[in-house]
């Protein structure tokens, strides 16, 4: 039918081709001035009771004619009064809902308004082409409007994106880089943009464009609105960048103890770091977000320097660890670990020398690449802030041999006194004989067995069956002695303790009791 009537060229919709449309066009453009019009009657006329489009050479019926007036308003060359509506390019779709009978009875055409160049140009300008490209829609290239279109849709979505941006806040490393005021102001003008823009997309013709109202002072009063978009835009960038740092960081502080030089540094660089985010003109500047980066990268570096020092210093590298496994496995312990099963033995001093040996870790194949990637070490989760520092692991290792030393000879010494002890002879009688020998053995010799067997064992423990053990807590001790906790002359001290043990003995022969203190 479009085809018929002379108004495709190619695919695309030419009006201005078919020769119906131009014997119309040039009836309304015989007419002088820009308001006049042509009525009905003039462009349809009746024959015989029949109404024609120029009966005496084209008889096209009215309803041809629509046709013809649908495709001149799709291009903007007209505008269609019908009862009760005016239907231009810019409201072409209410075509579709109007009856062939209001198309048919039309009132006039007219010329519509001239083209607004100014204010197309500044809308180019606006969505960030050329101001040329205004000018080739008022001679109907449709190309340039569908990448104004393509345009206008990328900002009206970054705008959707920047109010939902400010909607959540924007900050970095737990700074707000909005303060409320910004945040008031860049809304209003987002708003604003996006409420202009918005309704554009509705222009996706040429001929819609015979309609763009907006002068071009109106419409550059939406520059504040796009350059609030760019400012949001750059504050993401900003923080698309320096977050994966800032939260490396973040973390590094949850690790390293509040005392660290290193912490009270971070410190300091976010402040200024803070400063310099809240500062419009700084945070524009395009070299910032580089010597952000660099700043917090620097951080980044003494951290991985700093944990791997404190690393090393906590645990063991793989020749101390094998000195620790040696030393779990050393003689010494585990005649302290069979002397235990004697109720009198001071359980609680081989109870924390195991625990502390147990608590020395190895670690020792942190490398400072991997520390890089997530700032605490992955096999072992070495976190200064919750482990003592003070000494280091391999001289920690070394001071557990010497007491392990100091803790085997202290035993065997209290086990050979106990065993001397005048009650604890008259036991010894009634031993076996075998087990006697054993224990009158080590009496003589000062020196346990190679082989600690249970029968030693019971044999000992027999012999000091008749000892009671008192524990006696330190911090019960402590309170005994300095019940109110003010200081005390040395007599108060020797009548509280002698009380408190007098206490503890209630009942028992003082000859027999050994004291143990844990």
């Amino acid at each position: 039918m479009l085809d018929a009537l002379q108004l495709l060229e190619g695919d695309k919709l030419a009006a201005s081709q078919s020769m119906y449309a131009k014997y119309i066009l040039d009836i309304l453009n015989s007419k002088p001035g820009t308001d006049t019009v042509v009525n009905r009657s003039e462009l349809i006329q009746d024959e015989l009771g029949v109404e024609f489009l120029n009966p005496q050479k084209y008889r096209l019926e009215p309803e041809w004619v629509i046709v013809l007036l649908s495709a001149l308003i799709y291009t903007g060359d007209i505008v269609l009064s019908i009862p009760g509506n005016t239907i231009d390019a810019s409201n072409f779709s209410t075509l579709i809902g109007t009856s062939l009978e209001d198309l048919i009875n039309f009132k006039y055409i007219k010329k519509p308004k001239e083209w607004n160049l100014p204010g197309l140009r500044a809308l180019f300008e606006l969505m960030g082409l050329p101001q040329g490209q205004a000018d080739l829609v008022a001679v109907g290239n449709d190309d340039v409007v569908k990448q104004l279109q393509t345009n206008l849709t990328i900002a009206v979505n970054d705008l959707v994106m920047a109010q939902q941006d400010l909607q959540a806040g924007i900050t970095l490393w737990g700074i707000d880089l909005l303060s409320a005021t910004e945040t008031v102001s860049l809304r209003t003008k987002l708003d604003q943009t996006k409420a202009f823009l918005e309704p554009l997309q509705a222009f996706n013709t040429t001929g819609k464009f015979k309609n763009f109202r907006y002068g071009e002072s109106e419409v550059n009063k939406f520059r504040e609105g796009m350059g609030a978009l760019k400012e949001i835009k750059l504050l993401k960038s900003l923080v698309r960048n320096l977050d994966p740092v800032a939260n490396y960081l973040s973390t590094s502080e949850a690790v390293m103890p509040e005392i660290d030089p290193w912490v009270k540094k971070v410190a300091e660089v976010r402040e200024r770091i803070s400063r310099d985010l809240n500062d419009p003109k700084k945070r524009s500047d395009g070299a910032f977000s580089q010597q952000m980066i660099q700043i917090l990268n620097y951080l980044k570096k003494s951290y991985v320097e700093n944990y791997l020092k404190r690393h090393r210093k906590a645990r063991l590298n793989a020749e101390e660890d094998k000195r620790k496994q040696n030393l779990m496995k050393d003689f010494r312990l585990k005649e302290l670990q069979k002397l235990s099963t004697i109720e009198l033995m001071p359980h609680q001093s081989l109870t924390s020398f195991q625990n502390k040996l147990a608590g020395l870790k190895s670690c020792f194949q942190l490398t400072g690449s991997e520390l890089t990637s997530n700032p605490v070490c992955r096999d072992c989760g070495f976190k200064p802030i919750q482990e003592d520092q003070a000494m280091a692991g391999s001289e920690m290792l070394k001071q557990l041999d010497d007491e392990l030393d100091r803790l085997h000879q202290s035993w065997v010494k209290s086990l050979l006194s106990n065993l001397e002890d005048p009650t604890v002879q008259e036991k010894m009688e009634l031993l076996k004989k075998g087990n006697r020998e054993k224990v009158a053995g080590f009496l003589k010799s000062k020196i346990l067995p190679d082989d600690l067997s249970d029968d030693f064992l019971k044999a000992i423990q027999e012999a000091l069956s008749g000892l009671s053990k008192i524990v006696i807590n330190s911090d019960e001790l402590k309170k005994a002695l300095y019940p109110e906790g003010s200081p005390a002359t040395p007599k108060e001290l020797k009548e509280r303790f002698s009380s408190y043990l007098n206490h503890l003995m209630v009942g028992k022969d003082q000859d027999k009791v050994r004291i143990v203190i844990e």
